[in-house]
């Protein structure tokens, strides 16, 4: 400890006045950078809280529990089939010769038939239509169907069995708000789309320009994504074009449902009674025929395993009815590309698509319950 008995006392008392602004003065460098921490950090909540506490954010919130609530009662109600499943497993083999002769076979079990649920019906025959006529092209013409070998593969007992809880006959729900019940991976590479909802939902509801989907756009993320997945297949510029389309307005209706982009999709494009009640991969929502979704759907087990190839296969035989080499855009009166009017109003409709008939070879359990004179088409 230093002496300081040989200082005045004057001297004394300055030394003390110097100690008492030291300690003051680093008080103070203390209490300024705590409150410094504490600005930084009620910084970041408010930025946290504009960015995610918005009515729109809250929209968001809302859809995204909407959504998990549908999933929720999907599981459900699959969980409430496969117990009646197991049941009607149970009741077999009550109901069975080996059952009534043995010494359990009594009038309570005699009834048991009757508590059987009924049998799904088969699908109908496929009916195939003798008209050649062409509903678009005289340039295109449609060749004979090759024959299909009678016996498909069996639907899965859930599929043929499943109540379907949001029936568009019984289901108070308005149209625009039943989204598919898609269970895709968010890291799988085919499924890029899944990882950026909120680029999607911030997205205008249609492309500015059809370049956008032919060669990408760095403004546009949903319409980048569109190309980049149709960049994967082995597309002309006519399917890429249609095909990103229609797929560009189902993405942002799922993403971001409302009436007005519910409207913007044709008819055929709007999800089934499969889409809305059995969880699927999303690329199959984005199939032209409403039959092969749900056969895809249905038989999923079967081409599982193969889905690279089935799904290459299909970009390579799904075709527009579009006379080969004319051209699909065209400058409105600012001198901007756009649409044709005409190629427009041709994959808009269900008879403006067509798949080569390598597909009814390969894969004829997807074509089940379609007429196949309408679909099988052959560019020349």
């Amino acid at each position: 400890m230093s002496d300081h008995s040989h200082l005045s006392s004057a001297e004394k008392k300055r030394l003390r006045d110097r100690r008492a602004q030291q300690n003051s003065r680093s008080k103070k460098l203390q209490y300024l950078s705590h409150l410094e921490d504490r600005i930084a950090r009620l910084e970041e909540q408010v930025a946290h809280c504009r960015q995610h506490h918005t009515d729109e954010g809250a929209q968001q919130r809302s859809e995204e529990l909407e959504t998990l609530r549908r999933q929720n009662a999907s599981l459900l109600a699959r969980q409430r089939q496969l117990k009646n499943l197991l049941q009607s497993w149970d009741i077999d083999a009550l109901t069975s010769p080996e059952a009534a002769t043995g010494p359990a076979c009594t009038p309570e079990a005699a009834d048991v038939e009757s508590l059987r649920p009924p049998l799904p019906s088969l699908p109908p025959p496929i009916a195939v239509s003798r008209s050649l006529i062409d509903p678009l092209e005289a340039s295109r013409r449609t060749l004979p169907i090759p024959p299909i070998a009678p016996i498909l593969p069996p639907l899965p007992p859930l599929a043929a069995t499943i109540n379907y809880a949001h029936d568009s006959t019984n289901s108070p729900e308005p149209l625009w708000k039943r989204i598919p019940l898609t269970n895709d991976d968010p890291s799988a590479p085919y499924m890029n789309w899944v990882a950026y909802q909120e680029q999607i939902r911030a997205s205008p509801d249609s492309p500015a320009s059809p370049l956008d989907l032919l060669y990408g756009s760095k403004t546009n993320v949903l319409a980048d994504l569109v190309y980049r997945t149709t960049k994967r297949r082995p597309l002309r510029d006519p399917e890429r074009l249609a095909c990103g389309w229609l797929a560009y307005h189902l993405l942002k209706w799922m993403y971001s449902p409302s009436p007005s982009r519910f409207a913007r999709l044709p008819t055929f494009m709007h999800p089934n009674i499969d889409q809305i009640n059995i969880p699927h991969l999303g690329s199959i929502d984005l199939m032209i025929w409403p039959q092969i979704r749900s056969n895809l759907i249905r038989r999923w087990h079967i081409y599982e395993g193969q889905r690279d190839d089935l799904f290459g296969f299909l970009a390579c035989c799904l075709k527009v009815r579009w006379p080969w080499g004319e051209s699909i855009l065209e400058r409105d009166d600012q001198d901007q590309l756009r649409i044709r009017r005409s190629f427009y109003e041709t994959f808009m409709t269900i008879e403006g698509w067509g798949l080569t008939p390598d597909v009814i070879r390969s894969y004829p359990s997807i074509l089940t319950g379609v007429d196949l004179q309408s679909i099988v088409y052959e560019v020349l």
